[in-house]
């Protein structure tokens, strides 16, 4: 058994889920049995596991996570992109005997609200279809009573502030031991990203010149809800298998769409407000952790550019 030296620790819907896949596939590195370990989770988080969690078990239980396949390997991570909020994950994570190192992503508030929206109506069904995008920011800005049990709902606005979460981890592990990206540059230009990480983390980046960037855990479009609901109250009862794998393949060709639904003109005219209220906070966030946002556009354009639901990386 072993414990982590990188932690992926956020943001959510920002192409973590393929961030870890594409790091864990290098050779001289070596994931977690599951992306998501939520174990330094805080008790109020939707996500937090009552049987295995960190006050409950320590560390002991942590490493039961980190079954050693590659005695060799230079880096062992894990990724779950709700430790960017978690007061459990800042206060103990930092101290681990490895001294990880911490990789966050983020990507325009915009682009994330509207990623969160539908990834909640139609992968987890926890929206109505009758839901719509200016809909459920109404709901965050009234904090709704029916967002309650979701942090990740009920916090969107205070999520994506993403400075004042990054500070908080800066001042805790220091510059040398954290690392920003955007989006855009996850999917604009992987090949020399993740060469940077490599070599951040002691890796060989030249392995990242031939590699394939699988994408991971991509929002869908469902079909038919009816069918979906039960798909969701049975796929957490079935192990991850190979035969689950097959299954979720086979079942996402028949009742999914990877194409996002059509930007409506209310949804254009939503995603432009929040631009705009986002701006000042966007700019800090480039100045103080060196961020290019170029494509983070803002104003009378942003009510009329559609945003693309893949952005060409998986969440």
């Amino acid at each position: 058994m072993a414990l982590p030296n990188l932690i992926v620790a956020g943001a959510p819907k920002c192409g973590t889920s393929s961030l870890f896949q594409w790091i864990a596939d290098h050779p001289e590195a070596e994931g977690a049995r599951i992306k998501e370990t939520c174990y330094f989770n805080d008790p109020s988080s939707h996500v937090f596991s009552p049987v295995q969690n960190f006050a409950l078990m320590g560390l002991a239980g942590y490493e039961d996570y980190f079954p050693v396949k590659k005695p060799n390997a230079k880096v062992r991570l894990e990724a779950t992109p709700t430790y960017m909020y978690q007061q459990t994950a800042l206060a103990h994570l930092p101290d681990l005997p490895t001294t990880p190192k911490f990789l966050f992503v983020v990507r325009d508030p915009a682009a994330q609200l509207l990623s969160t929206y539908r990834y909640y109506c139609n992968n987890w069904l926890m929206l109505g279809a009758e839901v719509s995008f200016g809909d459920f920011i109404e709901m965050v800005e009234n904090q709704d009573p029916k967002l309650e049990q979701n942090e990740l709902l009920a916090d969107a606005f205070v999520n994506v502030r993403y400075c004042e979460w990054l500070d908080r981890w800066q001042d805790r592990v220091g510059h040398d031991r954290m690392r920003v990206l955007t989006t855009d540059a996850l999917s604009q230009d992987r090949s020399s990203t993740l060469a940077g990480i490599a070599a951040w983390l002691g890796l060989d980046p030249d392995f990242y010149r031939n590699y394939a960037f699988p994408r991971e855990n991509e929002s869908y479009r469902v079909k038919n809800r009816t069918v979906h609901s039960a798909n969701v109250r049975l796929r957490g009862l079935i192990a991850k298998t190979p035969l689950y794998k097959f299954a979720r393949t086979v079942y996402r060709r028949i009742n999914t769409e990877s194409a996002p639904a059509t930007l409506t003109a209310a949804d254009k005219a939503v995603l432009g407000d929040i631009r705009r209220r986002f701006a000042n906070q966007n700019a800090e966030l480039a100045a103080a952790y060196n961020l290019d946002i170029s494509h983070w556009s803002d104003g009378a354009e942003a009510a009329t550019s559609d945003v693309p639901e893949a952005l060409n990386v998986a969440r």
